[in-house]
């Protein structure tokens, strides 16, 4: 008995998957290794030529691999990628990728209005007419543009930015949204469209600032924090901060080795003429 029920509920799946595909659905044209859908709770195998029905849970394993064409545009799955593809109908389609983890490639076609996007429990990039690479993983993600534009948002401060060709956005729970790569670096924006500077959330807008304020090593930051080695970037953070080789910062706490320190703090070791007490100067 259990055994004809099984039978017939992976015939009936294998009916759906293995039906003609229609005009704006989503097809497996290309497969390699093993990849998964998930119907009524169980994982079943997928093979060249499925339709994926709305909604449905998308794994690759580690030798999986898989393109999905719909009427001309394209998603691909790497290997240990999770993803569900949810279309909304209405008079313009938009379709949302929900990338679990993983790494996921589209090459949509340019619109007018926005009709794609690829959402991480991180950010979401809404595609601009382009070809775009997004990675997640459990610490962040990061989108990478190949060719157009896309415009990325951070799920939980709601900043964005529109990054081209060449140019990649990281974002995690732990910092603000970073640019990086090639050309004019473009400004992350608030939600009511302010810039994001370096002072906002201890942290700046893009990478082109360079470190942020607080407790970086070699940060020379100005924001009172552990800025061990930070050569002469006022490593004890002009605040009292304890600035370890800080080379001529001019905290007020005790930095060791701190060289040249103008505080007035008690430096405990191979200290320079830092105006204050030295135990170790004889």
């Amino acid at each position: 008995m259990l055994k004809l029920a099984r039978a017939g509920t992976v015939f009936l799946l294998v009916a759906v998957l293995c039906s003609p595909a229609m005009a704006g659905e989503w097809t497996a044209v290309k497969l390699r290794g093993i990849v998964m859908g998930l119907f009524d709770g169980e994982w079943i195998e997928l093979r060249r030529g499925d339709v994926i029905p709305e909604d449905q849970p998308i794994r690759t394993l580690a030798s999986g691999r898989v393109t999905f064409v719909r009427d001309g545009e394209t998603i691909d799955l790497g290997p240990n990628t999770q993803v569900q593809i949810v279309d909304r109908a209405g008079q313009a389609k938009y379709t949302t990728v929900k990338q679990y983890f993983g790494q996921v490639t589209v090459e949509a076609e340019a619109r007018q209005v926005k009709h794609f996007e690829v959402q991480t429990p991180y950010l979401a990039a809404v595609v601009k007419g382009t070809r775009f690479v997004v990675t997640s993983d459990g610490k962040g993600a990061k989108v990478r543009v190949e060719r157009g534009a896309v415009a990325v948002e951070d799920m939980s401060s709601h900043d964005s930015v529109q990054i081209v060709a060449g140019q990649q956005v990281t974002a995690s729970s732990e910092a603000v949204m970073q640019v990086s790569g090639g050309g004019e670096l473009p400004q992350v924006r608030k939600a009511d469209g302010t810039p994001v500077s370096n002072d906002d959330d201890g942290a700046p807008g893009n990478s082109a600032f360079g470190q942020s304020n607080g407790n970086g090593g070699n940060a020379g930051g100005n924001g009172g924090g552990d800025g061990a080695n930070s050569g002469g970037g006022n490593g004890g953070g002009n605040g009292g901060g304890d600035g370890a080789n800080s080379g001529g910062g001019n905290g007020g706490g005790d930095g060791a080795n701190s060289g040249n320190g103008n505080g007035g703090g008690n430096s405990q070791g191979n200290t320079g003429d830092g105006g204050g007490s030295k135990k170790d100067k004889d």
